[in-house]
């Protein structure tokens, strides 16, 4: 049987802020996410690490493709 945090159960009770600051070429994105206290929570920290890292490497990659005209992205 696969072991998970809490057992099976989600026991994290997060917040993600969000925050956009105007650039002189662009936008700079902040993300905060917050709630791990928890010492069962690590496993969901550090995959939920991983994953935001992953998607805002994707949004960039996106927002460049369109930014030289590439539609296919």
């Amino acid at each position: 049987m696969e072991e998970r945090p809490g057992e099976g159960k989600i026991t994290l009770d997060s917040v993600v802020i969000w925050k956009l600051e105007p650039k002189d070429k662009g936008t700079e994105v902040f993300l905060e996410h917050s709630g791990f206290a928890k010492k069962e929570n690590l496993d969901f920290y550090n995959g939920l690490l991983h994953g935001w890292v992953e998607k805002l490497q994707n949004i960039d990659k996106l927002l460049n493709a369109v930014q030289h005209g590439d539609t296919n992205a």
